[in-house]
């Protein structure tokens, strides 16, 4: 699994993503077939655009702790989805933080994240509640709710694949400025987000109040993934639901804590002056 440590074009992408880019295959001009590899860089050149002149500036993560934060709920996250969905293990994660007075979080195709300081900043969300944020976010992006979205376009004035890949950037910025999800969408990314927070030891409980709380603000990723009294009712079922797996996954992983301070320190045998100990 990648490391959430460094931007999303700084990352190969050696590996086709079938599961969440395949479904966009089509052809341009000329016969410049369009592969998951070109889709990917094309989303790639997309997510590089939306970081802005802070990507190659001092200013990107320039607040050093939001973006650890960030990174470390990440990661925690996508190890959890990794362990259960084996298209996660494909993508190429990474997180950037990026200013924004709105608490939004933005997930590119091939698993490039951008989050908006004010998330983790001016929100007093908790690491949990920040936590069923970003998995909400990361379930779209696994259900394949945002590739649908990108229509791209069928010819392209060129038989030029480095043009083509910034077609396909320009397509993939304007529907992810533009979506808005299905209330069936919704239900499905809350119901597989909590099981993302159980598995990563998170109370999934937490999605309930996260969301609460953002929809006083009415801004940022609310605007996209609005929050009504029948959405918070079946999401509270849904975490209340996930709680045996929250608590057995939480037990797992203090019992592996525990062991790791209470294992002895390794003993070195041999002769002195012996051979290598292999």
């Amino acid at each position: 699994m990648a490391r959430l440590d460094r931007p999303g074009f700084m990352h190969a992408a050696p590996r086709l993503l079938l599961g969440i880019l395949g479904s966009l295959a089509c052809m341009v001009a000329n016969a410049v077939s369009v592969d998951a590899q070109m889709l990917d860089r094309g989303s790639d050149i997309a997510y590089r655009r939306a970081l802005g002149p802070a990507a190659d500036a001092r200013q990107l993560n320039a607040n050093v702790a939001a973006t650890a934060r960030a990174r470390r709920i990440a990661n925690r996250l996508v190890g959890s989805a990794s362990a259960s969905e084996a298209e996660a293990k494909q993508l190429h994660w990474a997180v950037n933080v990026i200013p924004g007075a709105a608490p939004d979080v933005r997930v590119y195709p091939g698993g490039r994240v951008i989050v908006h300081e004010s998330l983790l900043t001016a929100t007093g969300l908790a690491d949990q509640e920040i936590g069923a944020i970003l998995a909400h976010a990361f379930a779209h992006l696994l259900l394949g709710h945002d590739a649908r979205r990108i229509e791209i376009p069928e010819r392209v004035e060129t038989a030029d694949p480095n043009r083509a890949e910034l077609a396909i950037a320009d397509t993939t910025a304007d529907a992810l400025r533009r979506i808005r999800y299905t209330a069936a969408e919704v239900a499905a990314a809350d119901r597989a987000s909590v099981e993302m927070l159980a598995r990563a030891a998170y109370d999934p409980r937490a999605a309930g109040s996260a969301w609460r709380r953002l929809a006083v603000g009415g801004k940022g990723i609310v605007e996209r993934v609005p929050v009504g009294e029948e959405r918070l009712l079946a999401l509270d079922a849904a975490s209340r639901a996930a709680v045996p797996l929250f608590e057995e996954t939480r037990a797992k992983a203090e019992a592996y804590e525990r062991a790791q301070r209470t294992r002895p320190p390794a003993r070195i045998t041999g002769p002195s002056g012996g051979p290598p100990i292999r």
